[in-house]
């Protein structure tokens, strides 16, 4: 018997990659590429790096951008206002969300909930928008942080705040920020100062009084709307109910406002000089805050801290309506309690003991813990600064000890200031 044999078709194409080969037959279509020997594939296309959600190893990518015209239009930076506050204008003007606004306007793109581009951005950045936008590049980089000293996340919001040291880093909470009325009621245009972005400052520099962290209304602290939103930017309008920022006008403490302007002083350029102990780097002053705070917080027990705190009130003599946690505004007060009088007032004389704690125990999480390194709790707590800054507090706590003694004109600290700090006696002087 003679097998019958079935018809097959073959096609043949010439393709930049060689000479395609396809088949059709009774078992269906096949296909082969015999490949150009001289074939030189071409270039895969540029991928976006996938950007960080760790505001302290940002990518921060750029895009290419060529051939692109100005924007329709700009609008005009006001005193001393931050850049994203800028931007955040600049978009709500164009219809634009700031990731469209910054992706396609000036080629970041950073979609963390975390993103903080906008603080120190890259020379270039700055030269694409003033490209686009015609703001000079000389009023761009005083609107950012650049040249501003940072250390241990201090720009993070409520930096300095109890829930940052007793469970979440600095580097996961979300930007929120606190506001003054007058300045923005004052405002033609409404607008975020620079230094309102730091998340430690809880003190109007120009009227003395407690920012506004929290709307009266639904209690949301103040935020711009999602960066992927395209909701209109107003600073004076809560995010959530959208209810004007309104508030009682508390002037702030005298030594709330002074401790604030050091600080303010010492981020800038990078030193910063508190009556009784001195010069200070910028680094020095964050780390000895970081241990007092970090020791009130997570190590005192709860009598101790309420005895701390009725010793507190009872010195300034505050009537019980006064007594009103502020988050950013009442950290603040705290520390200039510590400082303020140093070495002989009696916040000094609690600062000296939660000094003598961290130097005399084991407590990793106590500095670790606002950095989010998390790390065995039997491990030493002092391996996150750097021996100087060790030395340096070391130093500052032997110092008021000596000057508390010479101004006692005995060989111990008097019996009264003692009684003042109840933990007193576990830690004899030096």
């Amino acid at each position: 018997m003679v097998k019958k044999t079935e018809s097959v078709t073959r096609y043949d194409f010439e393709t930049p990659q060689g000479l395609l080969i396809v088949t059709c037959g009774p078992k269906g279509m096949r296909s082969r590429l015999i490949k150009d020997p001289n074939y030189v594939p071409p270039p895969k296309p540029r991928r976006v790096p996938r950007p960080s959600y760790l505001s302290g190893r940002r990518l921060d990518p750029v895009l290419p951008l060529a051939n692109r015209s100005p924007l329709a239009s700009s609008v005009r930076p006001l005193p001393d206002e931050a850049l994203l506050s800028w931007l955040l204008r600049l978009a709500t003007h164009l219809d634009l969300s700031l990731h469209e606004l910054a992706q396609d306007g000036f080629g970041v793109v950073d979609y963390s909930p975390h993103s903080n581009w906008w603080r120190r951005p890259r020379q270039e950045i700055l030269e694409r928008i003033q490209a686009r936008t015609g703001v000079d590049v000389l009023h761009l980089r005083p609107m950012t942080f650049a040249g501003w000293s940072v250390y241990r996340n201090d720009e993070a919001t409520e930096r300095f705040v109890q829930h940052v040291y007793q469970r979440l880093p600095p580097h996961r909470r979300l930007l929120r920020w606190a506001v003054c009325r007058q300045c923005l009621e004052a405002d033609p245009v409404p607008y975020l100062r620079q230094s309102w972005m730091i998340g430690w400052l809880g003190v109007c520099p120009i009227h003395g009084t407690i920012l506004i962290d929290r709307c009266a209304g639904c209690g949301m602290k103040p935020r711009a709307a999602p960066f992927q939103s395209r909701a209109r930017f107003s600073p004076l309008t809560c995010g959530r109910c959208g209810e004007s920022l309104v508030g009682v006008d508390r002037s702030a403490s005298p030594a709330a406002a002074r401790l604030q302007a050091a600080f303010l002083q010492g981020k800038r350029t990078g030193r910063l000089e508190l009556p009784g102990i001195g010069r200070l780097s910028w680094r020095e002053m964050v780390a000895l805050a970081d241990v007092m705070l970090a020791i009130l917080w997570t190590t005192l027990s709860g009598d101790e801290q309420g005895r701390v705190w009725a010793t507190y009130w009872e010195e300034f003599e505050l009537p019980p309506e006064s007594q009103v946690w502020v988050a950013r505004y009442s950290s603040l007060e705290t520390l200039a309690w510590f400082f303020e009088g140093w070495p002989r007032s009696s916040g000094s004389a609690v600062a000296m003991e939660l000094l003598a704690r961290w130097i005399k125990g084991n407590h990793t999480r106590v500095l670790r813990h606002p950095l989010g390194i998390w790390a065995d709790p039997r491990e030493s707590a002092r391996g996150d600064l750097s021996p100087r800054i060790q030395k340096r507090l070391r130093t500052i706590y032997e110092g008021a000890i000596t000057s508390r003694l010479l101004l006692s004109g005995e060989g111990q600290v008097p019996s009264s200031e003692q009684s003042q700090v109840p933990w007193a006696a576990e830690f004899p002087p030096g």
